[in-house]
């Protein structure tokens, strides 16, 4: 990202991690985390600080009728959150 003042943000390290867990023909249990490095430059490229932005979600899916899709009461958790965190260099 280039901002109007020159300064600019780089991506850096991107984690994610996928773990499902299925329970035949009933359950599915999904969490998803999420962590993105980011490095915020001045216009001449010296560091001036980081960013830090993590998600984490969770589903619990019971599908109750063994038809394969989400019906009303079937998604029993449903769970999303998001941080951003900034710092110095």
């Amino acid at each position: 990202m280039d901002l109007p003042d020159g300064r600019y943000v780089r991506s850096g390290l991107d984690r994610d991690d996928f773990q499902v867990v299925l329970r035949l023909p009933y359950d599915t249990v999904a969490d998803v985390s999420t962590q993105d490095e980011r490095t915020i430059h001045a216009a001449d490229g010296t560091v001036i600080g980081t960013l830090t932005i993590h998600e984490d979600h969770q589903i619990v899916y019971r599908d109750l009728n063994a038809n394969g899709e989400p019906d009303p009461g079937e998604v029993t958790v449903e769970h999303h959150e998001f941080g951003l965190t900034c710092g110095t260099p």
